[in-house]
């Protein structure tokens, strides 16, 4: 029955945007390439103002970690 869920390719973006936890997805460079609404409504930062940049933006360790890995 969960097969079906995953094969509808707008499930799983839905989903992770009713999360009511912030997900943040980055690329090896440090680059946010996904920010939820949760996330936003966490950081007080819209979507559209971070994707794309440095998620040293956001001042969080775990960016650190992730940039300082080079």
């Amino acid at each position: 029955m969960i097969e079906h869920f995953f094969q509808d390719s707008g499930f799983l973006k839905q989903t992770v945007q009713a999360m009511r936890d912030g997900l943040m997805v980055v690329d090896v460079d440090g680059n946010i390439l996904f920010f939820n609404k949760a996330a936003e409504e966490i950081t007080g930062y819209r979507k559209e103002e971070v994707l794309g940049k440095q998620c040293t933006v956001l001042d969080t360790d775990t960016c650190a970690v992730t940039t300082e890995s080079e």
